[in-house]
């Protein structure tokens, strides 16, 4: 379907879709075996992109399709700027990301679209009216508790019927050939197709997508990249299914991830999957350099037929402004510029872009903006600099300000707190996150102290309870060494996860018996009493007797005092997971490295053992975005009673 506006970025530079650069070259004669591989690989991409083209040209699309967009996200890596937006709301080119999907689906034979949100979410994504714009219908579907990107799909299992569904994120940028993905899917009855982009185009993603003859998927590896003579390539997290593929999700697990879980179900079964290389635009936004990146190209035109609003003018070559503009005929502007609705550029002023200016926004006299975004209703008063930066809603930078690689916000209702900070971007190119609308001195003061004091009290603290706890070590210790049944070690030790991602030796008192990884696999498939990544038994048979009695009470855990004092771990924090534990939820996984590993936390004073995967995710992520001394003492206080009454320990 073509969009009423017809005025686009690609007008925006006058571009000539035929034309190509060229350049000088120097050829080095290969030798003859090279030459032959690169004829035989000419003409195997030849043969297969004729195949594609047939297919598309030949093969009508057999009726429309139904996308499911995820935004239930946690978005917690573009934190802070979801302090002021949820991740579809994010203005990209003064339009919210969500808008840029709907034009993409909007070009493509889509008759119903179903957006999963988390509570709560609804009324923000309808207060962009956005709903009637579009051909197809959007029904929104919201989820309590996280169900994973394959679990959300049991929500509208009936809704979806018997056709082939679209699943894709929210979060994305997307400008190719759907219909060319959707009829390589029918003809090859493929049930998952997946869209990918060939390593070698410089994505250096740790996930791959292996295939085989007429890129049939052969694995699907989110660990480690390699390149044993296989076919690799990226995938965007964008997915045709077949309606059967529904069968395979267990309803009674509460989690389940495509990636990790659903795609191997399929494998599992030996049920055709296939890869589609497209060709086009795609890139998601997930981090704050993303953010900046995804506006960078959009406004250089890396998607030519982008529309535009319709309100906007030309102004000169790559300059465009919106309706009641007022733009200052010294004012000097380096293309590409964006600027919104009802705005001032006064006299003196130097624009350079490419640069995104939003609604409602006042840029003063002799003022510089030099490779920014900058929001809508702010104001950037005469004399200031502002160069590689965002400036949030209701902002206002004062007169002679010069603001450099920084992010300004203003929202006094979602201040930023001590646990806020562990989730800010580790992106090199911000040196400065501030929110204007708050004390930031006070704050940063707090933030500061909180974490001093914090690891001080840990080592303290974990100090003085080895020396307190010696004779009960001494007792376990013999317990263990005689009457285990075995004349194993006294300790477990383990690679996890610490802080960042860093791996550490983790030390608990061992309580199984030897090699008791030998039967894990068979017990997991068979016994597993948890839902997510975790294997646990109420009733383990590799448990010695010694222990089954440390587990009641917790005291297998007691020997990770020697951790935190080598300042690998914590008093209070997230379970530490080793790293194949913890890919079912990558956004969970950054969430809970954001901060050490801890002894105890909200997940083990809330009934751990039987509490389900997605409470684990929502009481960790709580944790690391509420850190303070006051939820601290109140997770030691309830880790007492929680041993008392062994609480969910087994």
């Amino acid at each position: 379907m073509k969009i009423k506006n017809q005025r686009t970025i690609q007008e925006l530079f006058f571009v000539n879709p035929c034309h190509t650069n060229t350049s000088t070259r120097i050829f080095i004669q290969p030798p003859v075996w090279h030459r032959v591989c690169l004829i035989i690989s000419g003409v195997l991409k030849y043969l297969y992109a004729w195949d594609r083209e047939f297919f598309c040209k030949a093969t009508p699309m057999k009726g429309t399709m139904k996308a499911v967009i995820l935004a239930a996200g946690l978005g917690t890596n573009l934190t802070p700027l979801t302090k002021e937006f949820i991740p579809p709301g994010l203005p990209v080119m003064n339009r919210p990301v969500l808008e840029h999907l709907y034009n993409f689906l909007a070009g493509h034979e889509i008759s119903d679209v179903y957006i999963i949100l988390k509570e709560g979410r609804e009324e923000i994504l309808k207060a962009l009216e956005l709903e009637n714009k579009y051909p197809f219908r959007v029904n929104y579907i919201t989820e309590k508790y996280p169900g994973g990107t394959a679990g959300c799909l049991l929500l509208i299992k009936d809704q979806l019927g018997d056709d082939h569904f679209l699943v894709l994120h929210a979060n994305q940028i997307l400008d190719f050939d759907l219909n060319a993905m959707m009829i390589w899917h029918q003809t090859r009855k493929s049930w998952v197709t997946i869209a990918v982009s060939p390593k070698s185009q410089g994505q250096f993603s740790s996930e791959t997508i292996e295939t085989c003859y007429e890129y049939s998927v052969k694995d699907c590896s989110f660990n480690a990249y390699r390149n044993n003579g296989n076919l690799n390539f990226y995938p965007h997290g964008i997915y045709i299914f077949d309606p059967r593929v529904l069968d395979l999700i267990p309803e009674k697990q509460s989690y389940v991830d495509i990636k990790e879980q659903l795609l191997q179900r399929i494998k599992e079964k030996e049920k055709p999957g296939y890869a589609f290389d497209i060709l086009g635009y795609c890139k998601a936004i997930r981090t704050i350099d993303q953010y900046f990146q995804v506006n960078r190209d959009l406004i250089q035109g890396a998607i030519p037929e982008l529309a535009l609003p319709e309100d906007y003018s030309l102004i000169k070559r790559g300059i465009w402004a919106g309706k009641n503009t007022r733009i200052d005929p010294s004012v000097h502007l380096i293309e590409p510029v964006i600027i919104g609705d009802d705005c001032i550029v006064q006299a003196g002023s130097v624009i350079v872009g490419p640069a995104s200016i939003g609604d409602n926004c006042h840029i003063g006299r002799n003022s510089l903006l030099r490779e920014s975004i900058v929001w809508e209703n702010s104001r950037i008063e005469e004399n200031s600099e502002v160069t590689y930066s965002l400036i949030g809603t209701n902002c206002t930078i004062g007169r002679e300000k010069e603001i450099e690689k920084a992010i300004i916000l203003s929202n006094k209702n979602n201040h930023l707190n001590t646990g806020d900070y562990n989730l800010l971007s580790g992106d090199p190119r911000i040196k400065t996150i501030v929110n204007i609308s708050e004390r930031t001195f006070r704050k940063e003061a707090s933030r500061k102290l909180y974490g001093t004091v914090r690891e001080a009290l840990d080592r303290i603290l974990a100090f003085f309870l080895l020396i307190l706890l010696s004779p009960i070590f001494l007792a376990i210790a013999i317990a263990i060494k005689f009457f285990s049944g075995d004349r194993g070690p006294v300790f477990f030790r383990q690679l996890r996860c610490g802080k960042n991602g860093t791996e550490f030796m983790m030390i608990k008192f061992r309580t199984m018996i030897v090699d008791a990884d030998r039967t894990k696999g068979h017990l997991r498939r068979t016994a597993n009493d948890l839902d997510g990544p975790l294997f646990k038994m109420a009733n383990d048979p590799r448990l010695t007797r010694v222990g089954r009695f440390l587990r009641k009470l917790s005291l297998d855990e007691l020997p990770q005092l020697m951790n935190i004092c080598k300042g690998e771990m914590s008093l209070i924090g997230p379970r530490p997971l080793a790293d194949e534990e913890m890919r079912f939820a990558s956004s969970w996984r950054d969430v809970r490295l954001r901060v050490k590993p801890g002894i105890t936390g909200l997940w083990q004073i809330s009934g751990r053992s039987q509490c389900r995967f997605q409470d684990w995710i929502k009481h960790d992520v709580h944790y690391v975005k509420n850190q303070s001394f006051a939820l601290d003492c109140k997770i030691i206080l309830k880790t007492l009673w929680a041993v008392i009454n062994r609480a969910g320990a087994y």
